[in-house]
């Protein structure tokens, strides 16, 4: 099956939501087709994007990599707090900057 050979609407998740379904990839005929066709395509060129429903693509990624998973420098939560911080810093900026003007007048 190639990639013109993808079918459209494809439902495919991740059963974790569900506990008889806990561990699993769900799907309809159509996303466990595109998911064999992304699979396919991932063993052949190390990636493939396709419709999987929640998901965007299939990697293939090299047996070292599970030994020791790359952690992103950052979290989500941490990219948050740095904005707060950085907000609340130029909050303080603005007032001290009104109150000297308007304190100058």
């Amino acid at each position: 099956m190639s990639e013109a050979n993808q079918q459209p609407s494809a439902k495919l998740i991740d059963g974790a939501e569900w506990a008889d379904h806990d561990g699993y990839l769900l799907g309809d005929e159509a996303g466990l087709r595109n998911l064999i066709v992304a699979c396919e395509g991932a063993l052949q060129r190390g990636e493939h994007a396709a419709d999987l429903g929640h998901y965007i693509g299939v990697k293939k990624l090299d047996r070292e990599w599970f030994d020791q998973p790359k952690r992103s420098g950052s979290s989500v939560m941490q990219n948050v707090m740095l904005g707060m911080i950085v907000l609340t810093i130029l909050g303080f900026a603005m007032v001290g900057l009104y109150s000297t003007v308007a304190g100058s007048m």
